[in-house]
């Protein structure tokens, strides 16, 4: 399946990172969401790299996604800039490699506003314009340290 607008959070390392540089190379015009903006302007370099032509759009926004003010402001901007989305990824997430009971309390509310209400607030920002054109894909790449210590990639797979 070809996407024309993908737009990765967490996109500038890890698998964020190889999704958005697998779909640049695919022709899409890819836009990366995440925090440190040195980070991010390497992952446009290596998207930049990986794209089959300079007309696409490869663009990088610095914001918290737990951070909801923020947040707005940013997704207005991508909206403007990238237009409608075919494929919403969300990979921005940490973690903690402690055990759950040595976890204090800030940092686990630190990875429940990143990891879940974050992801939920780019998907509920973006999902009615998908409703809106019956189109559009939103991938949720999980990050939470199961009891096994997998990691497990959920996908919605039709809007």
């Amino acid at each position: 399946m070809k996407f024309k607008n993908v737009l990765v959070t967490g996109g500038s390392s890890g698998i964020g990172l190889d999704l958005a540089k697998a779909y640049a190379k695919q022709g899409a015009n890819v836009a990366i969401v995440a925090r440190d903006q040195g980070r991010i302007d390497t992952a446009i370099n290596a998207c930049q790299e990986a794209s089959l032509s300079s007309d696409q759009k490869i663009l990088g926004f610095s914001v918290d996604v737990g951070d909801a003010v923020a947040l707005s402001n940013t997704v207005e901007n991508i909206k403007n800039q990238m237009g409608a989305l075919d494929l919403l990824i969300l990979s921005a997430g940490i973690v903690q490699s402690i055990r759950f009971m040595e976890q204090s309390d800030e940092d686990f509310e630190s990875i429940m506003r990143i990891n879940v209400i974050g992801s939920r607030a780019v998907a509920k920002a973006f999902l009615p314009a998908m409703i809106e054109h019956r189109k559009g894909h939103i991938c949720f790449v999980e990050f939470f340290r199961r009891f096994n210590d997998d990691l497990r990639i959920q996908c919605i797979q039709r809007i």
